[in-house]
């Protein structure tokens, strides 16, 4: 029998053993490891005199090609702070269940490309399993050669880019063909000679690029514009789900910071977009979406952008020059726009201006507005300018703006709708400006004015409750148009802070011929006007040219449904001969 002391001697023998050949396979698996991504992983070694067998050609881009070769895309290699000169493009190709990650010590590690084409090209087969991932590198083009390009990937999936500066590449920084899946964080993209961020479809195969994802960082100063997604349809459907959030992006150009054409469930979230210069002289718009064909921006399609969603951004828009406007986004050719809790503290003309032109076979503009406040420091607050046509709808929520709105309603105009063949602009609105009373709703200065234009007898309908402008400005319903129909939908029409509810406007024209009149003499005549009530807020016909006297005086009423009676009174003391002309008649009823 063994003592006590004899076995546990045996029993740590057996674990000592026991241990050391896990360790010795742990080991083995190491160096068996390190033979491919040990030492290797540097790409730079092979500039040193200790160049592994692995390692081909005169600088980084050849030396991460031989890497590739010799491994395949897979592992991880470093690259050291330093600069690093390099003319031969990076390819990278990936198959599936193939994930490689080049990760740099820090931004000071720069590579300088001088060569032409793409400096990183990368392919793949839009695989779930496949990813690449760059960290903390900083690649730059200034002396690329011309049309040089950053990165491009070619139906690729899983793309990260962390940390990372692309710059001054005189083509593209960063281009997407039918990449799924993409996410940016924390990385700055910056003087691109076209676009510093451009994504398209993969028209070969048919892929759409999709759910591409950049948080934080910056677009700066791109040539043509910071962000474009030119959305045109492949085979299997457009560009989708594309976000920004919490993206600086900044521009001394007078170009647009972003345009999206043909997108899906696109979004700026979060973000702030600002213009150093303080005015410019030609018209700009800081984001084109839905763009037209014929507009000479981006790619001209016509292809509808839809449900881009535009919600908690600050903007700074520059003043306008002499016959120039400038507004914070341009819409056209769009359905489905969500703009919301938006702040424009630049001198916009125009906080939104959807515009129906252009020769897009969809031509169409709808969205939901929430709190768009425009022109906080302009000296004339700008407006939110709605123009529809065909048919199509927008919802307009609230707008406002800020303090130093002025008394005077002519030079703070603050919504302007045009109604155009058969469209609808629906309401609430709810529109204010200047400092507001204790209760939060009825501002000291009235400054306000709502005009919404309806053409071809169009119709304003108010959805949610009642047409409200919180101040005493004028609201002005159809002031230069007759047929202007106000309807109510679910709700109260009413204009004035404390007016009274109405249901419809109803205006009308009819030529009356009448007789002569005799000093004293009244003559009455009945014109009809569809949908006219007796009960009523209120009549009022006028001539529209000269009746032949200016003494005579009238009056008018609905005398049954239907029917307006104009009376007409000679209050003189002599016979007037009373012209046959055309009468406009006003109801509210």
């Amino acid at each position: 029998m063994y003592s006590r002391r004899v076995l546990l001697g045996k029993i740590t023998a057996l674990i000592l053993t026991i241990g050391l050949k896990a360790l010795s396979a742990q080991v083995s698996s190491d160096a068996t490891l390190s033979g491919i991504n040990g030492d290797d992983h540097y790409p730079s070694s092979c500039g040193t005199g200790a160049r592994p067998a692995w390692c081909a050609g005169s600088d980084m881009g050849a030396w991460i090609n031989a890497y590739v070769a010799a491994y395949g895309p897979i592992g991880r290699i470093v690259i050291p702070q330093g600069t690093y000169t390099f003319s031969t493009p990076i390819q990278i190709s990936q198959t599936a269940n193939q994930s490689m990650t080049i990760e740099c010590t820090s931004r000071a590690a720069v590579l300088k490309y001088t060569g032409s084409g793409q400096a990183i090209s990368l392919t793949g087969i839009g695989d779930p399993t496949t990813e690449l991932q760059i960290d903390n590198c900083t690649l730059n083009g200034g002396n690329a050669e011309s049309g040089a390009d950053g990165i491009i990937a070619h139906h690729f999936q899983n793309l990260r880019l962390t940390n990372v500066r692309i710059q001054d590449f005189p083509g593209v920084n960063v281009l997407f063909h039918g990449v799924i899946g993409a996410l940016f964080i924390g990385t700055d993209l910056v003087s691109g000679g076209t676009y510093n961020y451009e994504i398209q479809p993969d028209t070969e195969i048919g892929f759409g690029s999709n759910r591409n994802l950049m948080y934080g960082g910056s677009l700066q100063y791109g040539g043509i514009a910071n962000f474009w997604d030119s959305g045109v349809s492949g085979i299997y459907g457009g560009d989708t789900g594309n976000i920004l959030n919490g993206v600086t992006f900044e521009s001394l150009t007078g170009g647009p910071q972003f345009i999206l054409e043909g997108t899906w469930n696109d979004a700026i979230e979060n973000s702030y977009l600002e213009y150093f210069q303080h005015s410019v002289p030609a018209t700009l718009y800081q984001g084109w979406v839905g763009n037209y064909a014929g507009s000479g921006v981006g790619s001209n399609t016509t292809q509808t952008a839809r449900n881009f969603v535009f919600m908690n951004n600050t903007l700074v828009t520059p003043r306008a020059g002499p016959g120039a406007v400038t507004a914070s986004l341009y819409v056209v050719n769009s359905d489905g726009l969500l703009a919301e809790n938006i702040t424009d503290v630049g001198a916009p003309t125009y906080g939104l201006y959807f515009n129906p032109s252009g020769m897009n076979s969809e031509a169409r503009s709808s969205g939901l507005l929430i709190g768009w406040q425009v022109g906080q420091y302009a000296n004339q607050p700008a407006i939110a300018h709605l123009e529809q046509s065909l048919g199509q709808p927008v919802a307009v929520g609230e707008f406002g703006y800020g303090p130093d709105a002025t008394a005077s309603s002519s030079t703070n105009q603050q919504v302007a709708a045009e109604a155009v063949n058969g469209s609808t602009l629906r309401t609430p609105f709810s529109v204010y400006g200047g400092a507001l009373n204790p209760d939060g709703m009825n501002p000291s200065i009235s400054a306000q004015e709502v005009d919404v234009d309806t053409v071809l007898g169009n119709s304003l309908l108010t959805r949610h409750g009642v047409l409200q402008v919180y101040s005493q400005g004028a609201a002005n319903l159809g002031r230069t148009h007759y047929n202007l129909d106000v309807q109510p939908y679910g709700g109260t029409t009413q204009i004035g802070n404390n007016g009274t509810p109405f249901n419809t406007v109803l205006t009308g024209t009819s030529v009356v011929t009448w007789t002569r009149l005799r000093p004293g003499e009244t003559e009455q005549e009945i014109v009809p006007l569809a949908n006219a009530s007796p009960v009523n807020f209120g009549v009022s016909c006028s001539p529209q040219a000269d009746l032949g006297s200016a003494s005579l005086i009238w009056s008018a009423q609905v005398v049954r449904p239907g029917s307006v009676m104009i009376r007409i009174l000679n209050p003189a003391t002599t016979t007037v001969e009373v012209q046959p002309v055309t009468w406009g008649c006003h109801i509210i009823q």
